[in-house]
């Protein structure tokens, strides 16, 4: 597998394993990425990060790994033969979130009692939830549009069906 293509290119198909396969490796970097990034954020404050700090990582995040999910979503949209903007539709809960999130709109900063220590924890309002059932919405659309379904049978405008090699 050529990972420099398929973290980089939109040309093309990939089948449900490829994807996942990238998907994987994405998730398991940004992990590390996020570990790396949100250490001197919580250090700086007490480990106590506030909506826009957790908004601005979000965003840095998605920013470091737009390219390599655009390419494996735009590929496995190829093979499904879906319209290409679909991927901003699976892109813009998160910015959308993240933008709403730094401003305070979505939330804020309370004190909870968790486990019988009161402690500062971020909470949710109405429209933080509203855009939460939103995100997991198209989140879950996405998954299966993306991670479930095969794509079409045989050749389509965007090359030779990635499950026959031989393009019969």
């Amino acid at each position: 597998m050529d990972f420099k293509t398929l973290y980089t290119s939109t040309e093309g198909r990939i089948n449900r394993k490829t994807w996942w396969l990238g998907v994987i490796g994405m998730i398991i970097v940004s992990f590390v990425v996020a570990l790396v990034l949100s250490l001197p954020a919580a250090f700086a404050t007490g480990g106590q990060m506030g909506p826009f700090t957790q908004g601005l990582l979000n965003l840095v995040l998605t920013g470091l790994f737009f390219v390599p999910f655009r390419a494996l979503t735009l590929k496995r949209l190829h093979d499904r033969d879906r319209p290409e903007n679909l991927f901003w539709v699976f892109l813009a809960p998160t910015v959308v979130s993240s933008l709403l999130m730094m401003v305070g709109l979505t939330g804020s900063m309370q004190e909870t009692e968790f486990f019988g220590q009161t402690t500062t924890m971020y909470q949710a309002n109405l429209l933080g939830n509203a855009i939460g059932v939103v995100s997991f919405g198209v989140g879950i659309w996405s998954l299966i549009e993306l991670g479930v379904l095969r794509g079409v049978e045989g050749s389509n405008a965007h090359g030779p069906d990635p499950l026959d090699p031989l393009g019969a």
